[in-house]
């Protein structure tokens, strides 16, 4: 059973991958809510104009995050309407205000991917442009190499 952790608030869920357009690295960002009741964790994104939809259910043994995500890209993002499932694995912080760990999941050419993926709350309210900005936009990860 999950202790009674506080969910509550906005949180930013942010995942990365390599493209399979360009090769670089890339940062996906969500504006999200959260819920639990007893031991399953929801996860939801926060309504947009753009039309992109994040969901994932996970089950929470201590501070340890096992489920699976869905994922509905915006109508006029670059894969339009593209849909991905997968499954993840996340670690709560001691402090209880972000969960960080893995995904695996297939890209748009049906490839298997991986990589990190972090929940971190962000305060009790939505931005104030949160609804007028995506709560699904993407950036190039800078290379520091």
């Amino acid at each position: 059973m999950a202790k009674d952790y506080d969910f509550s608030g906005v949180w930013l869920s942010t995942y990365s991958f390599v493209s399979g357009l360009n090769g670089k690295k890339i940062e996906t960002d969500h504006y999200v809510t959260m819920h639990l009741k007893g031991n399953q964790l929801v996860v939801e994104s926060i309504p947009n104009m753009q039309g992109s939809y994040m969901m994932a259910r996970f089950s929470l043994e201590d501070r340890i995050a096992t489920g699976y995500y869905h994922s509905e890209n915006s109508p006029s993002s670059s894969h339009k309407d593209a849909v991905y499932n997968g499954a993840a694995q996340l670690l709560l912080d001691e402090d209880s205000k972000a969960l960080r760990g893995k995904y695996v999941g297939y890209g748009n050419k049906l490839e298997i991917k991986t990589g990190d993926w972090e929940i971190v709350h962000v305060g009790q309210h939505p931005p104030q442009d949160a609804q007028q900005k995506s709560d699904k936009f993407t950036h190039p990860v800078a290379d520091n190499r």
